[in-house]
């Protein structure tokens, strides 16, 4: 169904799968009573262990990041199409992702290994980039990897998690990549409830609720 949607749309699209990870304490708020703009910007190993946080809720911390990527993915908007991104709905890309957890690789010298980039929680997502338009001039998915090479894209992520990471590569077998991204909600249903879906209103898209 998702494949369908992303691979059956106007023009011509390349796809690509997207990993973001978040800061190592993401899940955790200052348990401290006094103003955000008084406070640190990110929670960090020291205020842990010195008791000055809390843990979210499950369903607080899966709110969370699927927040952080909603706001990167705007600042992605503003970057590839300008201030005025509202008004090109039909060039957005069209993303499905899901929030995975760390994954043991194997283990080694009794201590368990992870994935690259998947040391903390993460999320993985296919965006589908028109590729047939050139709003600013570049072709849409050409645009989009010019900012991944110059760095936009980390930088705008960085901004959300400083200590967060990027991975990006295109994707030819979109079935596949949207299989990979949702191996961890296929077991976990806070995560499949709060699928990634974006832009945030797009006509056709085949869910009833509109989740995201």
């Amino acid at each position: 169904m998702w494949a369908n949607w992303l691979l059956t749309q106007p023009g011509t699209c390349r796809h690509y799968l997207v990993t973001l990870t978040f800061d190592r304490y993401h899940d955790r708020r200052f348990a401290l009573d006094a103003p955000a703009d008084l406070l640190p910007d990110r929670v960090v190993k020291a205020d842990v262990l010195a008791g000055a946080t809390r843990k979210l809720s499950p369903e607080e911390a899966v709110k969370a990041m699927c927040s952080d990527v909603q706001r990167w993915y705007l600042r992605v908007l503003s970057d590839l199409l300008g201030g005025r991104y509202a008004d090109y709905p039909e060039l957005q890309p069209r993303t499905v992702g899901w929030i995975d957890e760390p994954a043991v690789k194997h283990a080694s010298a009794g201590r368990a290994a992870r994935m690259p980039g998947e040391e903390f929680p993460h999320v993985h997502f296919v965006m589908a980039v028109r590729e047939d338009v050139a709003p600013r001039g570049l072709a849409l998915a050409d645009a989009f990897e010019v900012a991944h090479r110059d760095g936009r894209l980390a930088i705008h992520w960085h901004r959300l998690n400083a200590a967060g990471g990027l991975h990006l590569t295109e994707a030819y077998d979109v079935p596949g990549a949207l299989d990979y991204a949702s191996k961890t909600a296929k077991r976990n249903a806070a995560y499949r409830e709060h699928m990634l879906l974006l832009p945030f209103a797009t006509p056709g898209r085949p869910d009833a609720d509109q989740r995201h």
